[in-house]
């Protein structure tokens, strides 16, 4: 009997795409707002698609669906609009 050079891979594979995660507890009020908010405007997204896009029209002031042309744009154009709401604050 020989040894196995294979290491076999345990648990089930991430699912989810890079970034790190954010855990955010909502009292019963606010989740129904965020589920109504997602009903009128996300179109049926999850909460957290929601959350995400609530982030990029409050805070990031941009637009909240790929859709509707956040695809113009780019990574830079998302870190100086966070730039400039950190240099703000200072």
């Amino acid at each position: 009997m020989s040894i196995n050079d294979v290491t076999k891979k345990r648990g089930r594979p991430v699912t989810t795409g890079k970034g790190i995660p954010v855990t955010v507890r909502l009292q019963s009020a606010d989740l129904a707002a965020l589920d109504l908010w997602i009903a009128h405007n996300a179109r049926g997204e999850s909460r957290p698609e929601g959350l995400r896009q609530i982030l990029r029209l409050v805070v990031l002031r941009l637009p909240a669906n790929k859709e509707s042309g956040a695809d113009t744009q780019t990574k830079e154009d998302e870190w100086a609009a966070v730039n400039h709401l950190y240099i703000g604050r200072q």
